[in-house]
């Protein structure tokens, strides 16, 4: 009696293995081996392919195992070349892939050509093997999509862009600080020129009060010069008056004297009065005659005071609408700087939230990075650590590592994934060792 060892999931494939391997192309090179000259692993797309690079077509049983998770090919008559493996029994590689951590293939021991291939999941997923030619395929893709690499171009460009953002709020900063110092410095010529307008209206004030009291220092001289001339004027009626009288007394002496001239003392005594009486009216109307022209020297420096007055009044006015116009435009300019900073403000809160933004973007993606680089290593350890195992396994002595019965060991949970077992025989048929009873 012949019994035969093997997976109930693996009867299709290696069905299909054994009818291509006794193909008639196939029998020719039923009996040569399979060097295996290289495993190569490229990433797409979250998609991780390894290729087994063979001189033959490859006839191979593949099964998955758990804890940690990985994918077993056993390609049998096949062997790894000297170069491939150089001076260790084996091959590992760091894959350190979004579906794949690490890849590692080492002969078997159980007596014949053969060679495990074991490559190692970073995350759960699925695989699929096909066949390219002489070469053999493994697509491993993970369930959950891959992150969003950053590149070094990309990380080298938001850097550069962080960079960029940062000299431009430096600018900005310094830009501000020229505009606070601008608008001090308007700030300070605003109030030079208010203080400026400040004394030009006390000036122009001054002016007008000096122009105001001289007026009116003029009109009191003109109203005293004009009382003066009109007493002089009065006087100088009096003075004619009695000049008239005395002039008509000396008349009326003269003609008494004509008359009587037996009083010749007395005669000429008036003649003297007469003569005295006509210089003292001479005398009067000269100074009548003064006081008038005084009265009008008085309104002419009047007239004069008056019109300066105007004219430091007017210049007052020039000056205060020159101070107005004046305190406008430093009013217009500073409230142009002021909207100036308040833009310049906005600006550089605006770039400081995008270089904020951008900062926490880098962040996150350093920290995915390194979460990645960080996971990537365990599972490297846990691929270094089985294929340690395995070429213990196959160092040690005894019956071979593949004939040996493994038991998987059983979890307290029971998953519904978990009710197939591996076979306690390997490699399995048509390569499993037979057993007559």
């Amino acid at each position: 009696m012949i019994a035969t060892t093997r997976p109930p999931w693996a009867i299709p494939l290696v069905a299909a293995i054994f009818v291509a391997a006794l193909a008639p192309g196939n029998l020719a090179v039923a009996d040569s081996v399979n060097r295996i000259r290289a495993i190569t692993f490229t990433e797409d797309s979250g998609t991780t392919q390894v290729r087994i690079a063979g001189s033959e077509v490859a006839t191979f049983t593949v099964y998955k195992l758990e804890r940690p998770s990985r994918v077993v090919l056993d390609l049998a008559r096949a062997e790894l070349t000297d170069e491939l493996r150089g001076h260790e029994a084996g091959l590992s590689l760091a894959a350190n892939t979004w579906a794949v951590g690490a890849v590692g293939a080492q002969p078997l021991s159980d007596g014949g050509k053969g060679v495990r291939v074991i490559v190692s999941l970073a995350r759960p997923g699925r695989y699929d093997v096909k066949i390219d030619g002489k070469d053999l395929l493994v697509l491993v893709s993970a369930r959950d999509a891959a992150p969003v690499q950053v590149s070094a171009a990309e990380a080298a460009r938001v850097k550069a862009s962080a960079e960029e953002a940062r000299r431009d709020s430096v600018a900005a900063r310094a830009e501000a600080e020229h505009l606070r110092a601008e608008k001090e410095r308007l700030t300070a010529s605003s109030a030079v020129a208010q203080q400026q307008s400040r004394q030009a209206l006390d000036a122009a004030e001054r002016a007008r009060q000096a122009a105001e009291t001289a007026r009116q220092r003029a009109e009191h001289e003109a109203t005293l010069a004009t009382t003066s001339a009109a007493g002089a004027q009065r006087e100088a009626a009096r003075l004619r008056k009695i000049a008239a009288e005395q002039a008509e007394r000396a008349t009326r002496a003269e003609q008494a004297a004509v008359a009587s001239q037996r009083d010749l003392r007395r005669e000429d005594a008036e003649k003297a009065a007469a003569v005295a009486a006509r210089q003292r009216a001479e005398r009067a109307q000269a100074e009548a005659e003064r006081a008038s022209a005084a009265a009008t020297a008085s309104h002419a420096q009047a007239a004069q005071a008056t019109e300066a007055a105007e004219r430091a009044q007017a210049d007052a006015e020039r000056t205060r609408a020159a101070a107005q116009a004046a305190k406008q435009q430093n009013e217009r300019e500073l409230a142009q700087s002021r909207r100036e900073l308040a833009e310049a403000k906005a600006q550089v809160a605006k770039d400081r939230a995008a270089v904020e933004a951008e900062r926490q973007r880098v962040s996150q993606r350093q920290a995915a990075l390194a979460e990645e680089t960080s996971r990537a290593k365990l599972d490297a350890e846990a691929a270094r650590q089985e294929a340690a195992k395995v070429r213990g396994e196959a160092e040690a002595g005894g019956r071979p590592a593949s004939a040996r019965r493994r038991r998987r060991p059983r979890s307290r949970r029971r998953r519904p994934r978990s009710r197939r077992r591996r076979p306690r025989s390997a490699p399995p048929w048509p390569f499993a060792r037979t057993r007559t009873g």
